[in-house]
């Protein structure tokens, strides 16, 4: 968590990175979020929602539907 709170308060609300050979955005701004979270066009795919799971557990931003 303190990777991503550091990418936050250097890059600001959105900042991109990669794990391995993965790409990633950090949001990080609640409007932005509660877009995202809303707009059924947004890729979310089930990889990504394992490895958020992994580590925050079974909430909102893990969860599809």
């Amino acid at each position: 968590m303190r990777f991503l709170a550091e990418l936050s308060r250097r890059y600001g609300d959105v900042a991109a990175f990669r794990v391995g050979t993965r790409s990633h955005v950090l949001i990080n701004h609640p409007e932005l979020i509660s877009r995202l979270l809303c707009n059924r066009s947004c890729v979310r795919s089930d990889a990504g929602r394992l490895a958020m799971r992994s580590f925050l557990g079974d909430g909102l931003l893990a969860t599809e539907g």
